[in-house]
């Protein structure tokens, strides 16, 4: 269905390296966005996994649940994933923020949805460990890219590295799919962060991030032109001048620490 995004990984190695990845192994509680057709869940099953799969295709989900029916190690959810209570359902299982086993998640993911499902797991670094998702090349390029300055870099740049510690895994052929998609794609991993680690700010979360986003307003201005929204040319010079940056930096040139930095001087 092309307007749930549906292309089905039928690559077995595949799938394999993601479960490699993310070092799957017996007992662990795993959550599967977008099972599909279940040629992943398959191999989760084997790994000895405890998997929570949420599927928006009525069709998909009620396969899989007669697949595995009567096998407490598969829980099928019939769901929107972005309207799904991801929280109640991972505390219910007994994944509590600080347990030492935390869950992971292992999905191929429509990637018109994915900037949304980061934002919405990468904060609860208490409650998953490891995760891979099937990403477009691009994108997965854009995100996790360790250094600034590239014309790519984002706010969602600076946002997946304050959550987490992301990492490349492969590139995946559009063959390995079924239907091929018409973009390169690849294996992406994400380490999220226990609350504890991440860096403090001097205000919430959602005050840096709408700052961050402030930065990058106007990609073609200079950084200080774009901060005059937020403070005044006094602060901007000194704020500049506490990171060792000249007023001609632009906000793609500066990484997600300074952005911590810059936010909580000014």
């Amino acid at each position: 269905r092309r307007w749930l995004g549906q292309h089905f990984l039928i690559d077995h190695s595949v799938i394999l390296d993601a479960l490699d990845a993310a070092a799957v192994t017996d007992g662990d509680r795993i959550l599967e966005i977008g099972p599909g057709t279940g040629n992943l869940t398959v191999e989760l099953v084997k790994a000895g996994a405890v998997i929570t799969a949420v599927e928006k295709d009525r069709n998909l989900a009620d396969k899989l649940r007669t697949q595995y029916d009567g096998d407490d190690a598969v829980t099928v959810h019939e769901a929107d994933f972005l309207k799904w209570n991801v929280a109640r359902e991972f505390e219910h299982r007994g994944v509590y923020p600080g347990d030492a086993h935390r869950a992971k998640v292992v999905a191929n993911i429509p990637y018109n949805i994915t900037t949304d499902i980061l934002k919405t797991l990468l904060p609860m670094g208490d409650t998953f460990g490891d995760m891979v998702f099937m990403f477009q090349e691009e994108v997965a390029r854009r995100l996790i890219r360790q250094d600034s300055g590239a014309s790519d870099y984002r706010p969602m740049s600076v946002r997946v590295h304050y959550y987490s510690e992301p990492y490349y895994i492969r590139p995946v052929t559009a063959s390995c799919f079924d239907p091929p998609p018409n973009v390169e794609s690849c294996l992406v991993g994400f380490r999220p962060k226990p609350r504890r680690e991440l860096p403090a700010l001097r205000g919430t979360e959602k005050q840096f991030f709408s700052f961050v986003q402030a930065c990058f307003a106007q990609k073609r201005k200079m950084l200080k032109n774009n901060l005059r929204a937020v403070c005044d040319d006094e602060v901007i010079a000194a704020a500049l001048e506490d990171l060792g940056r000249d007023e001609k930096t632009r906000a793609q040139q500066l990484t997600m620490d300074e952005y911590v930095r810059l936010f909580n001087f000014v």
